[in-house]
């Protein structure tokens, strides 16, 4: 009938909408959403994981995606993404899930993990898939994989996955402040260093608002006469508690933060 017909054509568009809300629209792979209800799904059933075997995460961003798109544009963007993906799918096992959270990163959720070895392994052969540089077009796209990586507990204990992608995050943060192109695991000093970051950011924020960052100016001479012939104007934070900063107190925080533009426009004015 035409009402079984309507009602058929209904449940196909749901379910349309439904896997287009769960996947990213370049790759087909499951989006953010979609990885948020996989460990959602592991974390409440215990029988998803056997034995003593664990859950591990990868969380990948690429190596000079960037300059990829604002070079070469968003076709070639886009092509990167999807050769990327063949590799990353080539590289893990058939029971591994591979997600793109947006942008140039994606996480691997790998189950029947019984060592962090078995982690290191797929990570060994992810940067083996980009040894090779990526083609577009006439042009070679040099595009690494920096990875982060971090091993779960053994069977229920893996309850909080919000918390195992922070780690991951935070260990793929070790791996491209060390120079990108490797991976970094994750260990408990990385989460003291990162809530250590974390308080010194708050305080650079703090001192913004409170313009604690002034100019000071240094002579320049001219070293035949002893004249002053110019000024170079430094940075410097005031620190009602630490005192007057030098820059290599606080430039890498403010870099990683993106703040070095505000400060120094709070030292020209």
């Amino acid at each position: 009938s035409t009402q079984s017909r309507s009602s058929a054509a209904s449940d196909v568009y749901k379910r349309q909408v439904e896997r287009m809300a769960f996947a990213d629209s370049l790759t087909g792979l499951p989006n953010r959403r979609g990885l948020l209800a996989f460990l959602d799904m592991l974390a409440e059933n215990d029988e998803a994981l056997e034995g003593d075997t664990r859950i591990g995460l990868i969380h990948l961003d690429l190596d000079h995606f960037k300059v990829v798109n604002d070079t070469m544009g968003h076709d070639a963007g886009d092509t990167v993404l999807l050769e990327a993906t063949r590799r990353m799918s080539t590289a893990i096992r058939d029971s591994d899930l591979l997600a793109r959270l947006g942008g140039d990163e994606f996480l691997i959720v790998a189950t029947g993990i019984e060592t962090e070895s078995d982690l290191t392994c797929i990570a060994d052969r992810l940067l083996a898939q980009f040894e090779t540089p990526i083609r577009y077009s006439h042009r070679l796209c040099d595009v690494g994989v920096s990875m982060g990586i971090v091993l779960g507990g053994q069977r229920g204990p893996v309850r909080d996955p919000k918390r195992l992608l922070i780690n991951a995050d935070m260990a793929l943060f070790r791996a491209k402040s060390e120079g990108r192109g490797r991976y970094a695991v994750f260990t408990s000093l990385m989460g003291e260093e990162s809530r250590r970051r974390n308080e010194r950011t708050i305080a650079l924020g703090k001192a913004l608002h409170s313009e604690a960052f002034h100019p000071w100016f240094q002579p320049m001479l001219d070293c035949a006469t002893d004249d002053v012939v110019g000024l170079e104007v430094l940075a410097r934070w005031h620190d009602p508690e630490r005192g007057v900063l030098m820059p290599q107190d606080f430039m890498e925080d403010a870099e990683a933060a993106s703040m070095m533009e505000e400060i120094g426009l709070q030292v020209l004015a």
